[in-house]
């Protein structure tokens, strides 16, 4: 098995980023990632996420960020493992480095939080559905309960929850990339809304948005792009119990254990060797358990350690010196991944590169104010809508904002019987993709006759018009649609 190196990095800020979609994300860290290694290519990616399905509708994640990318063609794999998404696709981009399988191997991780899901019922599907979601659990009340446990068992007290998150805010409010760099008191956590007894609201990390990338390769390849590697010398990935009643314990996680231990022995090394770890805070009981679970302090015995100073940056053993989930953010996909871009920090100073866009957008104040917002490659001259960061034919960064003419030509088209339930009402109705004279193509709904005739060669005009209401919540969603031209 070769030895694994990481060799670039990038991240985006974490937080609740309203101007940049899923893809755009993706690409200013994988884009970072490269630019730091000065690489051009890779040989495949893995994309962490834990539910773009229900949180902005979009799952089969490898080949769209592939896309994204512009290295359409190259291996890529969508990962799911709830909170640990970004930290299994990291752990399969080293097993393909160190199986001399590839030799350069981006590992992604990625969520979009904040566009409208119900978080709450979202996160609750990485629970038992059966035997817990169903009868009212959330994830907040699920991590009460491992708290109240160790309260009963170990005397650990509400006080000793609060110094978790006032640690990890004075560790985040050094952190550029944090949501919420800034500090707090016991007494503002202590006096902050409850959530699930025990927990408040700042025993709790925050819904978030973000993105992180690392990229890998065999060490002895490292200094062809780095004169800084970061070798990773253990990796270990284990499960438990996931039902909580299921569990012997309920105030200890096994699972952390026997990942910690695989880890261990595969880098020869021991609790007492580590010298500074990010672990998941998720809520602050979930960081007393960790530190418990990896042999930092002993059973039972990790309540007051963040109080004591043990877990603080100049204490025995700094945890969480990013500010962890709790102030960084928590981006479910990206964490795991963050966590490997902070490892990269070991190398000293460190800037991601990237490129940053204004979304793509549709501009509607106004139904009359309304126009298509494409990219145009100022290398090539290749046309995308929406605007891409990356071009997809010479993988070009300078691209410019250009309008789309209201007008184009069915390319091809098809009618839908059996609609998504949004559109019920609607069908059967006419889909079609459509070129513009600027040469971009888009997906539209063709309306205003029999959806029969849409064939390709139609020419049609663009509009600015109702596309649906969106499920229960009722919110009215507008974009284009085209209607055949007389």
């Amino acid at each position: 098995m070769r030895e694994v190196a990481i060799i670039g990095a990038g991240m985006t800020r974490f937080g609740e980023l309203w101007n940049q979609s899923m893809r755009q994300m993706f690409v200013e860290a994988a884009a970072g990632a490269l630019n730091d290694a000065g690489a051009d290519r890779v040989d495949s990616m893995y994309v962490g996420c834990m539910s773009g399905g229900q949180f902005t509708g979009q799952e089969h994640l490898g080949p769209l960020m592939a896309d994204q990318l512009g290295m359409t063609g190259v291996a890529s794999v969508h990962v799911e493992s709830a909170c640990a998404s970004g930290g299994v696709a990291l752990r399969q981009a080293f097993i393909e480095v160190a199986s001399g399988i590839s030799d350069l191997v981006l590992a992604t991780g990625i969520e979009k939080m904040t566009d409208g899901a119900d978080v709450t019922n979202v996160l609750a599907t990485a629970a038992d559905q059966e035997l817990e979601v169903y009868y009212g659990v959330t994830f907040p009340g699920l991590y009460a309960m491992i708290a109240r446990a160790h309260m009963h068992t170990y005397g650990t007290t509400e006080e000793d929850l609060a110094w978790v998150s006032v640690k990890n805010h004075r560790h985040g409010a050094k952190n550029e990339k944090a949501q919420f760099p800034a500090e707090f008191t016991v007494e503002q956590v202590l006096a902050s809304s409850m959530v699930a007894e025990p927990l408040r609201l700042l025993h709790c990390s925050p819904v978030s948005d973000g993105a992180a990338a690392v990229l890998l390769c065999p060490l002895d390849q490292a200094k062809q792009y780095t004169d800084r590697p970061v070798k990773i010398v253990g990796s270990g990935l284990a499960t438990g119990s996931l039902a909580l009643a299921d569990r012997d314990d309920p105030a200890f996680l096994d699972s952390v254990q026997k990942s910690g231990e695989a880890a261990y022995k595969m880098a020869g090394v021991g609790p007492r060797d580590i010298q500074v770890a990010e672990v998941h805070d998720c809520f602050s009981i979930a960081e007393v358990c960790c530190i418990e679970a990896l042999g930092f302090v002993e059973k039972g015995k990790g309540g007051p350690a963040a109080k004591d100073g043990f877990t603080a940056i100049g204490g025995c053993i700094p945890v969480n010196t990013s500010g962890g989930l709790k102030a960084k953010g928590h981006p479910v996909g990206a964490t795991g991944v963050a966590h490997g871009w902070i490892g990269s920090e070991l190398r000293g100073p460190h800037l991601p590169g990237g490129v940053i866009m204004p979304s793509p957008r549709y501009t509607r104040e106004i139904p009359s104010r309304y126009r298509l917002e494409a990219g145009r490659c100022k290398g090539c001259g290749k046309v995308t809508y929406p605007a891409r960061i990356i071009c997809p034919s010479c993988r070009g960064e300078e691209i410019e904002n250009v309008n789309l003419s209201p007008r184009g030509k069915v390319v091809t088209s098809t009618v839908i019987h059996v609609p998504p339930d949004d559109f019920l009402m609607e069908a059967p109705y006419a889909m079609a993709v459509v070129e513009t004279p600027e040469g971009a193509r888009l997906m539209t709904q063709v309306v205003d006759c029999e959806p029969s005739t849409v064939l390709p060669g139609l020419e049609v005009s663009l509009e600015f018009r109702l596309i649906r209401k969106e499920g229960k919540s009722g919110i009215l969603c507008y974009g284009h649609k085209a209607v055949p031209v007389a």
